[in-house]
């Protein structure tokens, strides 16, 4: 009896490093941003934040709407990494903010700004940067908007901003392109409200594959 113990005992605890050891695979979406070269090609624009910059400090005024859903979004995504590749922090002021948050329409697009805009029924939201492949940089800060298309009695509001805000803080981690997939949270057109695992698979490979950029203040 005790042999027997000793084996079903020895047999679960190789089962269970086994799962740790050997996740499931799943395939990730490109979260590359492809820009044209005007050679007929693109040149593929990829970021993540270095960790000598961690943690990421990210402003938003204190009264704003936003601040439940933004706070709910830097945990969400912190809690994506094993090994802490990302992690942030709200900072003092919005001088020396790596992101900003802002609950309003954004501003119109300027010349060589890159534009990462989500659309859902009840908000809209845009995340905008400036980057440069040729030199390898890009100018922080990021600058998150989100903005709603609904009066504030809207009883969806509170949940498209929840969703909006993480979808957008999604883009200033470093996937800069849409998933192509509607159960994405990183779909265009965001209805889920969490990071599904070809979300959270992308973002671990965005961290662990060479950026094209680097973040520059």
């Amino acid at each position: 009896m005790r042999v027997l113990t000793r084996i079903i005992v020895l047999t679960l605890l190789l089962t269970a490093c086994t799962d740790i050891i050997s996740p499931p695979r799943v395939t990730i979406y490109e979260y590359r941003l492809l820009i044209p070269d005007g050679e007929g090609g693109n040149d593929p624009l990829a970021f993540h934040w270095p960790r000598e910059m961690l943690p990421v400090r990210i402003w938003i005024a204190p009264d704003d709407d936003l601040r439940p859903a933004l706070i709910r979004a830097m945990s969400i995504w912190e809690d994506t990494f094993l090994y802490g590749e990302f992690r942030s922090e709200l900072a003092a002021s919005e001088s020396v903010a790596d992101i900003i948050v802002r609950n309003t329409t954004a501003p119109a697009k300027l010349a060589s700004q890159v534009r990462l805009a989500s659309l859902a029924d009840e908000c809209r939201g845009e995340t905008t940067f400036l980057a440069d492949v040729e030199e390898g940089s890009l100018t922080l800060p990021f600058e998150v908007y989100v903005s709603p298309r609904v009066g504030p009695a809207d009883p969806n509001l509170a949940v498209c901003y929840e969703l909006t805000v993480l979808h957008e803080l999604g883009h200033a981690i470093g996937i800069f392109a849409h998933s192509p997939n509607p159960d994405d949270l990183m779909y265009a057109d965001p209805t889920r409200n969490s990071l599904s695992e070809r979300d959270r698979a992308t973002a671990e490979a965005a961290y662990h594959l060479p950026a094209t950029v680097r973040p520059e203040q």
